[in-house]
């Protein structure tokens, strides 16, 4: 798959071992989006719409995987829409693209006609721009979609401004869902392992924000292996929620993430500009 923050990500699995490990075969190489090549990736081109009959009458469009482990849980889609290229402020972001409202509507409107609900963002991205572009654009059909989002980089200057501390990370989940225009996030990842913060207050922050009904599920990103499996083993220690879903790093041009993650068995993976393509997911 190619792939690139703003294209559609390939959701290798939400689940542990036992995920489906049907091989997700993607379109033929397309038009060059400026990041990545595919007819999936071109979708983040506004030159290169056109290319969006090519996902919905892809087979993996119809594919879903559960997020979780509990007895009743959420379907997600096996490809998610990553919104990077979202409100394009900044001098990286506004590299990545400048898709306003009115582009994010568009497609949005291809992502969902093809079974594609799954949209993720983080607080980062455009200094909370592409939250805002995303939660405007989906204004009256928040019912139809998933939004995933990330938080615990640096957003400011003062000394809460990072870092999953229980400070830290009510503001900035607040923040998100008041960006987002919508009562609850279906997907919080942490964006990075604090350090800082012992993993008991990371997990206890996240698990009243679940019983607050402001999150759903929590996911981790850009963790280690073994940050992982503390913060896991943490979680069921002190009957807590869990890490349900890894966004990792994954490309032919990077592959750290098969010495540790990969065995884990559950991940959604991403891959930048480096063009980079992997067969499928399971």
């Amino acid at each position: 798959m190619s792939g690139c923050f703003g294209c559609l990500h390939g959701l290798m699995s939400m689940q542990a071992a036992g995920a489906s490990n049907r091989p997700i075969s993607l379109p033929p190489e397309g038009q060059r989006c400026g990041r990545a090549v595919c007819g999936v990736a071109a979708l983040v081109d506004s030159r290169a719409i056109h290319c969006a009959p090519r996902l919905a009458s892809h087979p993996a469009h119809t594919a879903a995987r559960p997020l979780g482990d509990r007895e009743h849980v959420l379907e997600v889609p096996v490809l998610s829409f990553g919104c990077g290229t979202f409100g394009g402020q900044g001098p990286l972001f506004s590299a990545w693209g400048t898709s306003g409202v009115e582009h994010a509507r568009r497609m949005i409107d291809i992502c969902l006609d093809a079974g594609v609900n799954l949209f993720d963002t983080a607080d980062v991205y455009s200094d909370g721009a592409s939250e805002s572009v995303l939660g405007e654009a989906l204004t009256g059909r928040r019912a139809q979609a998933l939004i995933s989002t990330k938080v615990g980089l640096r957003t400011g200057a003062g000394p809460w401004a990072a870092g999953s501390s229980r400070q830290h990370l009510t503001t900035a989940v607040e923040d998100s869902l008041r960006r987002l225009r919508t009562d609850h996030i279906d997907l919080l990842q942490l964006h990075a392992f604090d350090a800082h913060t012992p993993v008991e207050e990371v997990l206890k922050v996240l698990d009243d924000l679940v019983r607050a009904g402001k999150v759903r599920y929590i996911g981790a990103s850009n963790f280690s292996g073994w940050q992982l499996m503390k913060s896991l083993a943490a979680a069921d220690r002190l009957g807590l929620e869990r890490y349900v879903a890894n966004q990792a790093y994954y490309s032919l041009a990077g592959r750290d993430f098969e010495w540790e993650l990969m065995p884990l068995a559950w991940t959604k993976a991403w891959a930048p500009s480096s063009e980079a393509r992997w067969p499928g997911a399971g």
